[in-house]
This record gives structure tokens, sequence and C-alpha cells, in this order.
């Protein structure tokens, strides 16, 4: 008899929960809690124009720069003083958007970019080319500049140059 009432007793609290409409399945919340958990939605290749992120350098010279995502163009904010206008990207989506680009420069060679970006985060590598030989690859990190208002800075005749 003590044994059929220890197991009523573990019974009753789950049947109350149940019955209250709380979802009694282990490793979930409450679905009130869970809403503030819900992931952030995931970015798209469309959702990329107008985005900005600040970059830092992981290895190289210690440095910072503004990324710029508008007009289906890439730009580096750091870049375009030495000649780096802004240059079409190529997007994919999976898991996280792929980002890759190209940027030329008459006097200081190709930047070939390579990135990742999982919501805020923005994390890659940086190729340089001089004279056709591959040089050094950076690596770098960053988050979002709030708000998606971002343009260019490289005049458009520099645009249609590439």
């Amino acid at each position: 008899m003590r044994t059929r009432m220890r197991s009523l007793s573990l019974i009753l609290p789950v049947c109350v929960l149940a019955s209250c409409g709380v979802d009694t399945t282990p490793g979930r919340l409450p679905a009130d809690a869970q809403a503030d958990y819900e992931e952030t939605p995931k970015l798209s290749c469309v959702a990329m124009n107008g985005r900005s992120y600040v970059i830092s350098l992981e290895n190289g010279p210690p440095a910072t720069d503004t990324v710029v995502f508008a007009s289906d163009r890439m730009e580096a904010v750091g870049g375009v003083g030495r000649g780096f206008a802004a240059a079409p990207y190529t997007c994919s989506e999976a898991d996280s958007v792929s980002i890759t680009a190209e940027m030329a420069s008459d006097s200081s060679g190709v930047l070939r970019w390579s990135a990742a970006i999982l919501g805020d985060e923005i994390h890659g590598t940086i190729t340089t080319v001089n004279a056709g030989t591959a040089g050094q690859a950076i690596t770098f990190a960053g988050h979002a500049i709030p708000g998606n208002s971002a343009t260019l800075r490289t005049p458009q005749r520099q645009v249609e140059r590439l």
C-alpha cells in the first residue's frame, strides 16, 4: 500500500501540469518562457544589402575596418583610400550566409574576401594578391552595426571602372 501511494504522489503533479497546458517534455521550457529563447531569424542573401559590420584583424597588423554591403556590392571603407573600390559579391545560404568578393586596386593589388555571417557575427579571411602571387591570408572577425541603412562610400565612377 505504501508503494502504491508513493507512485500516485509522483503521477499526480504530472497530471496537474499536463491539464494546465504546460509542456512536460523533458528539456522543453514552458511555452511562455520558450518565446524568450527562440533563435534570431536566419539571415538571407537578400537581407545583406544595407548591412554593415565592424571587423578586427586577428593576425597581421592590428587594424579595424567597416565592411558595407549595399547595391549588391561589398566595400571595405578603409580600402577606399588605397584604391579598392566596392566590388560585386557572391552569396550563398546554408547554416550561415557565405560571402566571397574580389576587390582590385591599380596600385595595391587584389584582396580576396571569404566570409561567413551568422546572425550579427561575421568572420573570414582576406587573402592579398600582388603581381599575380598569393600573399598573406589575414583572418578577421566582427559584428553588425545596428541599423540597416548602410551606403557605399565609393564614388560611382570608381565602381563602374571595375
